[in-house]
């Protein structure tokens, strides 16, 4: 009787097993499919990003402040981060593309940014921001984001990095 419990006992840990393996196989995949989903529907295979470059820019406020980002950074220091449409073009030309979670968790963040609007090469139009770190996004008016961050820029406004 003992041995015929014992069988049904290392059995039920078998199964236990196995449905714990399956489990966490699935949550593997689920994780993966949601960081590949901050991403746009439109990511190449590879991992190749393409960049993002407006066809044209508008600066609409130069020189802002955040209070949402806790740094050093006060109203009147960030009053000296403008940015010209030079610099903002040449940040979407050079800035690679970055997950939701990389922008707001891992990459640093500035108080003072720029923003304003820019006209799409495919004729759309959209919300952009770059903050003095270097990060950046742009807002899609279908409600999708795309997030930047431009180690290269090396415009002297930029923080060093």
């Amino acid at each position: 009787m003992t041995v015929a419990l014992g069988k049904r006992h290392a059995a039920a840990s078998k199964r236990a097993m196995v449905m714990r393996i399956a489990i966490l196989m699935l949550l593997l995949v689920l994780d993966r499919t949601a960081v590949a989903s901050t991403l746009s529907d439109k990511t190449p295979l590879r991992g190749v990003v393409p960049h993002v470059a407006p066809r044209s820019v508008e600066i609409v406020s130069n020189g802002a402040w955040s209070a949402d980002i806790s740094g050093g950074e006060t109203a009147d220091m960030c009053r000296q981060f403008i940015l010209r449409q030079t610099d903002v073009s040449a940040f979407f030309k050079r800035a690679n593309r970055v997950t939701e979670r990389a922008y707001s968790h891992d990459l640093d963040a500035a108080s003072c940014y720029a923003e304003g609007e820019a006209r799409l090469a495919g004729g759309g139009a959209a919300k952009w921001r770059i903050d003095q770190a270097r990060r950046g996004f742009i807002s899609m008016h279908d409600g999708r984001t795309i997030y930047l961050y431009c180690p290269k820029c090396r415009a002297a406004m930029f923080a060093p990095n």
